[in-house]
């Protein structure tokens, strides 16, 4: 039919647990609850041990004591119909080799009544069972089989069967009202009471039943609606949490243009940084070079105004050496 968990991390404050935990088929789809409790119980020596040294009632703190663990599984809540013939649960507990059964719910109920109870000592408490306890979970397996048509018929008369009963109570009433007032001798009446006063006990606690499996029948239906609307709620949220992962990845892409952005705007003042200095470095080349070139043209000038000399006092040979030394200063 289908398997539940029970996490048993309150086990390590010693704290008892009571859950109705969901059944869920191997697809993950719901088949009802299961009533569980859990509970923790540490011997006498333990609690003045604990109270005596001043700690808290906590699972570290009884290493090396026993503990007795009392595993109650009531009941079920909203089992299908197609599998709520013989409803019983299987289990193992911690380092447990073999599988504990529960009773079987005889006849075919989609509310069974299972009644378990077990308890488990734990001696001594291990740092391996307090791993189980902050990590693990209980693992329960619920079966169940198909009911047979009879079966099903019986259910469907149930509504039918309840005001039948409801309507014999009717009589009763009008039989005890009669009996009443037509004044009878004492001890007859008197029997007559007590019988159809039996009567009515007997209708009234079967009408009772039928009420109670009636109402079982509303809160499945109850149960089926707010399996339905918790369904729709998982869908949005579902829904939310993908639009939400969408933004926060479409933030991060604008992030990390806005960060590439910053890298070229730093790198485009890097880039004005060093222009700068290349333009600096470039006009002072300039200005070196200006100044080379008025060193020349006053050795040009020098070299000019001796050559003229030459030519006039006639030495010619002496004016094409300061001709040719004039060129090389040049290049």
């Amino acid at each position: 039919l289908g398997s539940c968990r029970v996490y048993l991390e309150p086990l390590l404050f010693l704290m008892p647990i009571h859950v109705f935990t969901p059944i869920l088929s191997y697809k993950g789809a719901p088949r009802g609850k299961l009533r569980v409790s859990i509970i923790p119980e540490i011997t006498e020596e333990c609690i003045e041990k604990v109270d005596h040294d001043g700690f808290e009632e906590q699972l570290p703190n009884i290493m090396g004591h026993p503990l007795k663990v009392s595993i109650l599984i009531s009941k079920a809540l909203g089992i299908p119909k197609q599998f709520s013939r013989e409803v019983f649960c299987e289990y193992k507990f911690h380092q447990e080799v073999s599988m504990t059964v529960t009773s079987v719910c005889q006849g075919a109920t989609t509310n069974p009544v299972l009644k378990h109870s077990r308890d488990i000592i734990i001696d001594p408490v291990t740092t391996s069972f307090q791993k189980t306890a902050q990590e693990g979970a209980l693992l329960i397996n619920v079966y169940g089989s198909h009911p047979t048509g009879s079966e099903l018929k019986d259910k469907k008369k149930l509504s039918m069967e309840a005001q039948l009963a409801i309507d014999e109570i009717g009589d009763i009433k009008d039989m005890l009202t009669s009996v009443l007032e037509k004044k009878l001798h004492k001890f007859p009446a008197t029997q007559q009471l007590q019988e159809l006063i039996g009567r009515f006990k007997a209708s009234k606690t079967e009408v009772d039943q039928l009420n109670g499996m009636l109402a079982d029948d509303k809160r499945n239906d109850m149960l089926l609606k707010v399996v339905a609307e918790k369904k729709e709620l998982d869908k949005k949220y579902y829904e939310a949490s993908h639009e939400n992962e969408m933004l926060k990845a479409e933030k991060s892409q604008q992030a990390n243009k806005l960060t590439a952005f910053k890298q070229q705007l730093e790198d485009a003042d890097q880039m004005q940084i060093d222009f700068s200095k290349t333009k600096a470095e470039l006009s002072d080349a300039n200005r070196k070079l200006r100044e080379k070139d008025k060193q020349i043209d006053k050795l040009k000038d020098q070299h000019v105004s001796k050559m003229n000399k030459l030519r006039q006092s006639g030495s010619s040979q002496k004016a094409n050496e300061l001709i040719l030394q004039i060129e090389n200063q040049k290049k």
